[in-house]
């Protein structure tokens, strides 16, 4: 599997710019939060919670806070974004374990097994030859009745990445206003190197081809630029249909 770490770690570790983001609410982090809690509290127990691309955890750290949660495993490889996660979640009761790693590099080296996964806006990097193998590597670290949930950004149905990168460029000079034109220029340039998104329904094709027993979209912005995507462990392949 590839992607251009180094262009990610140099875009995350300037923390400040994609704090902006989330302040403005730009990438609909707000709403694809309460769909995913929702989604969360309709499973019951949180269990063991893997975080994937955990950035600070200012989002799964307040949700988490709360919930019936025996562990939490937060990957990322930026120390700046860690140091960041390690205070939001100090007011969190269950035990944590934060690694610095490439999370890509780290899943097929991991023995334990979760009952959560959750990818916050990270998956996308992969090219889309490796997205599938990188399913298969995460359902391995799923326990059978556990769930995956991934937010992304997504392109529309048919179009391709060259249409995704000029219409997030469009929405983002009208819409972004928060931002220096240095800052917008430099996220524009981060989702032109390493931004490889496919729409939600290729996505959920990925996780069926990868073994999911099932998948479906819980929610997508207006824009149709970001959406939430949650999959089920083999168990629920139980009832399907052959």
């Amino acid at each position: 599997m590839h992607e251009d770490t180094a262009a990610v770690r140099e875009f995350f570790d300037r923390w400040e710019v994609y704090k902006a983001f989330v302040v403005h609410n730009y990438l609909h982090h707000r709403e694809a939060m309460a769909a995913f809690t929702e989604w969360l509290d309709a499973r019951g127990p949180v269990g063991d919670f893997l975080d994937l691309g955990c950035g600070d955890s200012v989002f799964t750290s307040k949700i988490l806070a709360s919930r019936n949660v025996a562990s939490y495993t937060g990957v990322d490889f930026s120390p700046v974004a860690l140091r960041l996660a390690e205070e939001n979640l100090s007011c969190c009761a269950f035990p944590r374990n934060l690694i610095c790693a490439d999370f890509f590099q780290e899943i097929p080296k991991m023995t334990a097994v979760f009952d959560i996964i959750f990818i916050g806006l990270s998956f996308h990097h992969l090219p889309t030859g490796d997205k599938t193998t990188f399913l298969r590597s995460v359902l391995s670290r799923l326990k059978p009745s556990g769930g995956l949930a991934f937010f992304e950004p997504v392109r529309l149905e048919g179009e391709d990445r060259e249409g995704f990168l000029t219409r997030t460029s469009e929405h983002a000079h009208a819409a972004y206003t928060g931002l220096t034109p240095d800052e917008l220029e430099g996220a524009l340039a981060h989702i032109r190197t390493a931004d490889f998104p496919e729409s939600p329904a290729t996505y959920c094709r990925m996780a069926h081809d990868a073994r999911f027993g099932r998948a479906g979209v819980l929610y997508i912005c207006p824009e149709k630029l970001f959406a939430l995507i949650a999959c089920s462990g083999i168990e629920s392949q139980k009832n399907q249909p052959a």
